[in-house]
């Protein structure tokens, strides 16, 4: 019922998707682009519709009544910012943990414009060793549409380069708040390694 009650709203609203799902049972998914309060309501209604199996990351402090009942309902994973252990490696265990995961992160990691998104993503899929599905949320064609599976293999221009060509053009509901698709540590030498013990989230 949930599915049929959210797929007739998708198409009141006029939204539709391109693509399909993989079967992998482990996948990191980053959607963008990501610009405005809208991107929820939406993308949960995708979810919902397409019976999507998904979780996300959010900070342990938000789960509190009556605020809980809400980030568990729609998949929310707390996570511990102050814990030894960056979130990277906590995710990493989370898929080492379960027998499947799709994780899913909006890149950007915030609404306004910056300079770069934040490679938490990437190392998240990187140290896990689950591929990554990229899906754009067009605001301007209403469209959600899955793009195809990659793999990360440490050379970060390179990943990122066939990620870029996939969200090429993407609009997001306010384009002018988009965040460019690159990584900072794409402008310089930095070590995976050492970059990656100080991410936290995002």
């Amino acid at each position: 019922m949930l599915s049929r009650l959210a797929r007739l709203a998708l198409k009141i609203l006029g939204w539709r998707w391109e693509g399909g799902l993989p079967p992998d049972q482990k996948l990191v998914l980053i959607v963008a682009p990501h610009t405005s309060n809208w991107d929820l309501p939406v993308g949960i209604l995708f979810k919902w519709a397409l019976k999507i199996d998904c979780n996300y990351l959010a900070k342990h402090t938000v789960f509190w009544p009556p605020l809980s009942w809400f980030f568990n309902a729609t998949g929310a994973i707390p996570v511990f910012r102050h814990e030894h252990r960056n979130v990277v490696a906590q995710v990493a265990d989370m898929f080492a943990e379960r027998e499947r995961l799709w994780l899913a992160i909006a890149p950007a990691g915030t609404r306004s414009k910056t300079d770069h998104w934040k490679s938490g993503f990437y190392y998240m899929a990187l140290e896990a060793k689950v591929p990554l599905l990229p899906i754009i949320l067009d605001f301007d064609r209403k469209v959600m549409a899955f793009g195809p599976l990659h793999h990360m293999t440490g050379q970060v221009s390179q990943d990122m380069d066939r990620i870029r060509a996939f969200f090429d053009g993407s609009i997001g509901h306010r384009n002018e708040l988009s965040t460019p698709v690159r990584l900072s540590v794409e402008d310089s030498d930095s070590n995976l390694a050492a970059d990656a013990a100080s991410i936290e989230m995002g």
